[in-house]
């Protein structure tokens, strides 16, 4: 709820009774309710909606590899911030993170080492968290699936 709960004019008895200690009926109106306007709602976890990838091509040792992990929503990451699990020929690898709290689009950056080799492409892993919240502004974990990945070949 975006622009904030509202009230109805009454309390809903459903079918019960609401009484003082001597027997009277309660008045079942509402009075005096204050603004609700701010009062929002978000029970609803991001997702991960894509996660863009380099260009297909060979890289050597010292390219920067750029991926964007899009979310539905605005994510904000913990004071650790996650990083980008890569299988890079058998052997996991780590994109960091460098750039998105606050915002739909997580950046990472692996930068190829010597040694490093895998000539049917990488494959994205996973986000590893490391023991830090990733939520959306409300405050709702994003659902870790990664949806949408492009080519690593």
């Amino acid at each position: 709820d975006s622009n904030g709960i509202t009230l109805g004019n009454s309390i809903e008895l459903n079918g019960a009774t609401l009484r003082d200690s001597v027997g009277n009926a309660a008045s079942t109106a509402l009075a005096g309710v204050g603004d609700t306007s701010l009062v929002r709602i978000d029970a609803v976890p991001p997702t991960v909606a894509s996660v863009q990838t380099p260009a297909d091509g060979n890289y050597q040792a010292g390219d920067v590899l750029t991926f964007t992990v899009n979310a539905s929503e605005a994510v904000q990451t913990g004071a650790l911030p996650p990083r980008l699990a890569l299988d890079v020929g058998g052997v996991t690898r780590y994109a960091n993170y460098v750039s998105g709290s606050g915002t739909s689009a997580l950046v990472f950056q692996y930068i190829v080492q010597a040694g490093d080799n895998d000539s049917d492409g990488i494959a994205v892993s996973s986000l590893d968290l490391r023991g830090e919240p990733l939520t959306d502004l409300a405050g709702n974990d994003l659902n870790l699936a990664l949806n949408g990945v492009g080519s690593t070949a």
